[in-house]
């Protein structure tokens, strides 16, 4: 345990891959029982990739679950559970807010180092405050939930995708919404649907 600690608190240390999501997820869907280094890799895959609407949690780097629940995930016992969770809250790794009708809020506390490469032109680069106004960030937000909700695909990459949206003219960020229906029923199948970060990147609005 102590050298995953030391891992997560140093997780530029000794390099970084892109892994995507999707395939961790799947590798968890087929694990019953959970080694420490899995359980870890499962928290961080867990916890939201971008704030959701605001005042709602859980926001970036955070997940909403129950000991109860994260034990009988991990193949552990409560006790089990509690000792481990404890070890990364004393460690600095994690924070913990419990709520007896929200259960349990985790916070991992190295989030935006363990998403973010050093280089400068990381593909996960953040849109930041100054870059996009109130108004656009509604505008895209508000295109990001549709999009996502209306194609049934899990949302990805939202911060280039912001960063595509700032550099659409506003003609084509209202095309992008109004046109959006359209593009998903030309689509043959679920499987040929664009990511959100590609429909806009690739201008699938025009027809």
């Amino acid at each position: 345990m102590k050298r995953l600690i030391e891992i997560l608190n140093d997780p530029h240390k000794g390099g970084q891959i892109i892994v995507p999501r999707r395939l961790l997820e799947e590798m968890f869907r087929n694990t019953e029982c959970f080694p420490e280094a899995e359980a870890c890799l499962y928290i961080l895959v867990s916890c939201a990739f971008a704030d959701g609407p605001a005042g709602m949690r859980p926001r970036r780097g955070q997940m909403v679950s129950t000991g109860r629940g994260l034990a009988r995930r991990f193949g552990w016992s409560i006790s089990r559970t509690r000792r481990f969770l404890d070890r990364l809250v004393k460690a600095g790794v994690v924070s913990m807010e419990v709520s007896p009708s929200d259960g349990t809020l985790l916070t991992c506390m190295r989030y935006e180092q363990v998403c973010s490469f050093r280089q400068k032109d990381r593909c996960t680069e953040v849109v930041e405050p100054a870059v996009m106004d109130d108004e656009s960030r509604k505008d895209f937000l508000r295109f990001w939930e549709q999009y996502h909700r209306r194609s049934g695909l899990i949302p990805h990459d939202v911060y280039l995708a912001g960063k595509v949206w700032m550099e659409l003219p506003p003609e084509e960020r209202r095309m992008a919404v109004e046109r959006m229906g359209q593009y998903l029923m030309s689509v043959s199948g679920p499987e040929h649907l664009r990511s959100g970060l590609n429909y806009l990147r690739c201008k699938s609005y025009f027809f």
